[in-house]
């Protein structure tokens, strides 16, 4: 097991900066479609605590979350429609991975329909590509 744990820790730096540019250009295609309500992610310019960020942050990695008004149901059906990523939980990895939430039952937004993304290592145009289709299989406008 440790043999292991130092081998990934030698690539750890090179995956962490790639998924982190992979995750900056999905974020910036979601921020550019106009069903996205609220996308939460910091690295963004017009995010409300983008200076923050960059005052604490050194990079901003590739987990994020976004609103759109749309149902869970129909949420949900789109991330089933997706072929690149993944449903589950297990941030860290080098795949995608998407899940719909409802916000906490304690947060301003509770109750809202969440969809949380963790971008891999995948090419990001293939990523946005995938995205981009199930949008339209769902009759996102």
């Amino acid at each position: 097991t440790a043999s292991l744990i130092m081998k990934g820790l030698r690539t750890l730096p090179l995956r962490m900066e790639k998924e982190q540019a992979n995750g900056a250009a999905v974020a910036a295609y979601l921020a550019s479609l106009p069903f996205i309500n609220k996308l939460h992610y910091p690295a963004l310019p017009g995010h409300p605590q983008v200076e923050l960020a960059q005052k604490q942050m050194s990079g901003f990695g590739s987990l994020f979350s976004f609103e759109s008004g749309h149902s869970a149901e129909k949420l949900k059906a789109f991330a089933d429609e997706l072929r690149y990523f993944r449903i589950g939980f297990s941030w860290g990895g080098y795949e995608s991975l998407i899940t719909v939430q409802q916000a906490a039952s304690g947060s301003p937004r509770a109750g809202v329909p969440v969809v949380r993304l963790y971008i891999g290592l995948e090419d990001p145009e293939d990523l946005i590509a995938d995205l981009s289709r199930a949008f339209r299989l769902c009759g996102f406008q």
